[in-house]
């Protein structure tokens, strides 16, 4: 009948320990799930007032540093821009409405994170076609050359570099020797 006690007793301390893991492993895991789902809301938080008439954006981004805790970061690009006038007057709102009020006439576009506002100039749609019609005009003056590298007993060498005498235009053999590179017309390649 001890035995029988004894062996209750023990089950009961085991069953106890069990109990009290599974609680601290069930609260780590949920104090890591919080962390992991938890984010810097400041900027969906935050609601600025600013009343600003005819000044230029560079004061009025001064005005908003001031009001809050953000940060302004300014591309070189953008620096024209800012010297134009516009007037604001918000009440408790996002920063993210009140910077789309202030340069909604403007090629500046920006991110925030967490306090820090990046200002930079948008790409145009003009620009970026442009970009690419004189990068697709450059590889149509190029020509594909391909070949297969191997040594004196036909041996296919692996990773020899294949470069464009006198540029840094070069790719790599593949595991078969082979490669593929575009380069100008009447180029000299150099296999090292």
């Amino acid at each position: 009948m001890k035995e029988k006690i004894d062996s209750n007793l023990i089950a009961c301390k085991k069953c106890n320990r069990t109990l009290k893991i599974m609680k601290i492993s069930t609260l780590l895991i949920l104090l890591c799930l919080f962390s992991l789902t938890a984010e810097n809301i400041y900027p969906q938080q935050t609601e600025l007032s600013l009343d600003v008439k005819n000044v230029t954006l560079k004061k009025a981004f001064s005005e908003i540093e001031k009001a809050s805790d953000y940060v302004f970061l300014i591309t070189d690009e953008v620096q024209l821009e800012l010297n134009k006038r516009t007037s604001l007057c918000a009440n408790k709102e996002s920063i993210h409405a009140v910077l789309e009020t202030l340069l909604k006439n403007t090629d500046i576009r920006y991110t925030v994170v967490e306090r820090q506002v990046s200002l930079y100039k948008s790409v145009s749609a003009k620009v970026l076609e442009a970009a690419i019609t004189k990068k697709e005009e450059v590889e149509q003056q190029k020509k594909r050359i391909t070949g297969r590298v191997a040594d004196e007993e036909g041996v296919p060498v692996i990773g020899a570099n294949i470069v464009e005498k006198g540029t840094t235009n070069g790719t790599v053999t593949d595991v078969d020797g082979n490669f593929s590179l575009q380069v100008e017309e009447n180029a000299i390649i150099r296999v090292c």
